[in-house]
């Protein structure tokens, strides 16, 4: 027996001998972020399946690439991750280069992500419909942003079905960007977080326009149903924004073409070699370019990142974010000495996929509930079964936990939780911790029991998050 004092005045504070094998029982939960989370070793593996989907479009499928840490099949929602190409690279391969240092998909991957990337219609591995086999300019435009929102609405919900999950991250890369956007706001409930990548909103680009205005009308000259398109292209207008200041490598060049040309079968029968590309993008980057918005920017409502490259002259500057009014957490970067194609330079890549990696999880608290002893207050406490148990919970990310609270806890035994109501802790910085006592009911002659405590948090863009299932 020993004497302690407590609340100003002596208390007998009794420990018996049973009650030093309880303490050493109580159960320690761990959040599951950092074991869900975990990042691959060089020697894990990456696998990757192939999904073919229907469009809605008759007779037409979709293509889907999916890669993960093989033998993972358990993802949350905050862990999978959609990735829409760009028109200049029109290929989910973009994202899955055989350079190692420019595949978004396998770094995403080896972080404990469940990536996917979409070939829209009309692009990449996706179904081509006959207008393609058609004269040029027999037919409008083909593919424009309408009908790649519903693309991706489809491909969101076989991806969610498939991870047993109501929503999912979504990543685009310049047009793509501007798909992912006008999903994002036509679908918040299906957004856990949106990344633009070289995306556009509303500007003035009279370089690009004005070679595609009619000087006579004012108007955008006809454009054809589809073009046939070299890699040269991407190639020319990447060259024409880094200058000479921002370099990139023969091999980036050559991977690029390669996966330009990959994404049409029917690429080798042309000389040169070129693929059916459809022009239906183009309308929509025309507008934006004329400072005409295509998307409703207000209806965005998921935490969102905008990052591009300091060079990259076809996507916004900063002025995009002031239309995101309705985001609770924003965040606008950009890489320097970079360009559109800033996956594919040596010297922007890494800094691309940090940003990329730090926002996905940016915020979401990687908190650990530790057991620190157990005491009872006093004698009335001892006689009434009414023992205190002591926890810290610490903070292992680096960004703050906010709104901490204690929600329950429940206790093998017939042990009860003695509170009424939940137990808000604040907020915790990263690297921090907090302590907190639960008074729980024991019953007599109880020699041990096995305590789980449920906590809520959230992270900085306001996104909760509760422990340790969720």
């Amino acid at each position: 027996m020993k004497t302690a004092r407590l609340a100003g005045h002596s208390t007998t504070v009794i420990v018996m001998p049973a009650l030093l094998a309880l303490a050493a029982i109580i159960l320690i939960w761990l959040t599951g972020h950092q074991t869900e989370a975990r990042a691959a070793g060089p020697a894990d593996p990456i696998s990757l399946e192939m999904h073919t989907i229907a469009s809605t479009e008759p007779g037409i499928n979709l293509s889907i690439r999916e890669k993960h840490v093989a033998g993972r099949t358990n993802f949350r929602s905050d862990r999978v991750i959609l990735l829409l190409e760009p028109f200049g690279v029109p290929a989910a391969e973009a994202f899955d280069t055989s350079i190692p240092e420019f595949n978004l998909m396998d770094n995403l991957a080896r972080q404990g992500y469940d990536v996917w990337a979409l070939d829209f219609r009309g692009f990449g591995a996706s179904g081509r419909s006959s207008v393609f086999d058609q004269p040029m300019m027999a037919n409008p435009p083909q593919e424009r942003a309408p009908e790649a929102v519903k693309d991706v609405d489809a491909a969101m919900q076989y991806i969610c079905g498939q991870r047993n999950v109501a929503k999912a991250n979504v990543l685009g890369w310049s047009w793509g960007a501007v798909v992912a956007s006008t999903y994002a706001g036509q679908h918040p409930e299906k957004l856990e977080r949106l990344v633009v990548y070289g995306g556009m909103h509303a500007f003035l680009l009279p370089s690009m326009t004005n070679p595609m205005t009619d000087p006579n009308t004012g108007q955008m000259k006809p454009l054809p149903a589809y073009q046939f398109a070299t890699p040269s292209m991407s190639i020319n207008h990447w060259n024409m924004q880094a200058m000479g200041m921002v370099p990139h490598t023969p091999e980036a060049e050559t991977e690029l073409s390669r996966i330009f040309l990959a994404s049409d079968a029917t690429s080798g029968t042309r000389s040169p070699a070129s693929i059916r590309r459809a022009m239906g993008p183009m309308v929509d980057l025309y507008e934006i370019w004329s400072g005409r918005p295509t998307f409703d920017a207000s209806l965005i409502t998921a935490p969102t990142l905008i990052i591009r490259g300091d060079h990259d002259t076809f996507s916004d500057d900063p002025g995009f974010m002031p239309a995101l009014s309705n985001v609770p957490y924003k965040r606008y970067v950009a890489i320097p000495e970079a360009t559109h194609w800033a996956l594919y330079e040596t010297g922007a890549a890494p800094t691309l996929m940090h940003e990329i990696s730090r926002f996905l999880s940016s915020g979401r608290p990687v908190l650990e509930l530790n057991y620190a002893g157990v005491f009872w207050a006093n004698l009335t406490d001892y006689q009434n079964g009414l023992l205190n148990v002591k926890y810290r919970i610490d903070n292992h990310g680096t960004d703050t936990a906010y709104n901490l609270r204690i929600t329950g806890s429940s206790a093998t035994g017939d042990v009860t939780l003695d509170s009424t109501g939940g137990l808000l802790l604040g907020e915790i910085a990263g690297g921090a911790s907090t302590p907190f006592t639960l008074r729980y009911k024991v019953p007599g002659g109880l020699s041990g029991f096995r305590a789980t405590v449920n906590a809520a948090a959230e992270d900085g863009g306001g996104a909760a998050y509760s422990y340790p299932t969720g």
